[in-house]
């Protein structure tokens, strides 16, 4: 993060340890996404430096990243070639995992993901 009007780094850029080698804002600029070396992309709220999520990819190294302009979708270019897109809406994320775990989180779950939080549902449909 930089404060514009001094030039000086109010943070560090990085992510989880890794440099920053790209960034991309959504159209609307309330967030961004950074690739770093070491096959990290992680997206931050754009107006409080806030990390958000990070997807990282094991096998290869992040090479560009792209908002598209629906200003949710992510696309991930990578060194060996290859093409993905990362929808980063949380109800998309919820969506999969309900899909995948096919059940509500279980009340020790929740506790594991959400702390002291007010437990509720997490798979409605389930």
């Amino acid at each position: 993060m930089l404060d514009i009007e001094s030039g000086r780094w109010l943070r560090p850029p990085e992510i989880s340890g890794d440099n920053i080698v790209e960034v991309a804002y959504a159209p609307d600029g309330a967030t961004f996404v950074g690739t770093g070396l070491g096959g990290t992309v992680s997206l931050w709220d754009g107006r409080t430096n806030t990390l958000l999520a990070t997807a990282r990819r094991s096998q290869t190294t992040w090479a560009a990243v792209e908002f598209l302009p629906d200003g949710h979708t992510v696309v991930i270019a990578t060194l060996d070639g290859g093409v993905h897109t990362w929808d980063t809406r949380p109800s998309t994320w919820m969506e999969f995992a309900c899909t995948v775990a096919g059940r509500n989180l279980s009340t020790d779950e929740w506790s594991d993901a959400f702390g002291n939080r007010p437990y509720r549902e997490t798979c409605p449909t389930s």
